[in-house]
């Protein structure tokens, strides 16, 4: 919504570029999301909840550059919710930290949650999160390839005027050199006839 609002499609607001590292992100954010859902928290379970922050986090940096040296701007709501997107990753891994003290599985190997959590409860987990996820990102995807590809449009036509060429065959058109070539014979002509006058014997 914030996006939408702040037209985030247009190049110089941040544009193809900057929709690539929320779809980037929100990858980052899935990992953990399903290590959660389907995985026991043993310590590499745990580990790469971490690792999976610390990545998102630096992706996360690099969007806020982008961002900023955009001519968007980043209202105080879209501040908000960005710092609330941000600590998801960090939330899941303490989670998973605390879960994992309460069992005796110290195995350095993702296992399957046993038992598994019930069908109807992770179907909700990924409907919510297709809609509130999965679908915005992807419509704000389009909206900026949509952009981007009519700029690519524009710029190709601007390219192919700037080439056109004037056709030299058209009426009273001359050709390449075509003055230069006739001052020439002039003044060869005038030249030769000199050169006959002086030779020429008076009658």
């Amino acid at each position: 919504m914030c996006h939408r609002r702040s037209r985030i499609e247009i190049p110089e607001r941040g544009g193809l570029r900057e929709s690539l590292l929320h779809v980037l992100m929100f990858t980052e954010g899935a990992i953990p999301l399903g290590l959660s859902l389907l995985a026991e928290p043993t310590p590499l379970m745990v580990s790469a909840l971490a690792a999976s922050a610390v990545v998102h986090q630096t992706t996360a940096s690099w969007d806020l550059r982008v961002a900023h040296d955009s001519d968007r701007e980043v209202s105080p709501l879209e501040q908000q919710i960005h710092s609330a997107l941000e600590a998801i990753p960090f939330v899941v891994c303490l989670l998973g930290a605390l879960q994992m003290t309460g069992t005796a599985d110290r195995a350095w190997k993702i296992r399957r949650k046993s038992p598994p959590l019930p069908a109807a409860y992770i179907a909700a987990v990924l409907l919510a999160t297709a809609a509130t996820g999965v679908l915005p990102h992807l419509e704000e995807l389009r909206r900026c390839l949509r952009r981007a590809g009519a700029e690519d449009s524009d710029s190709d036509a601007g390219i192919a005027g700037r080439n056109e060429r004037p056709d030299t065959d058209a009426v009273g058109a001359s050709p390449p050199g075509g003055d230069e070539e006739m001052e020439m014979k002039h003044v060869t002509g005038t030249a030769q006839a000199a050169i006959n006058r002086e030779c020429d014997p008076p009658a």
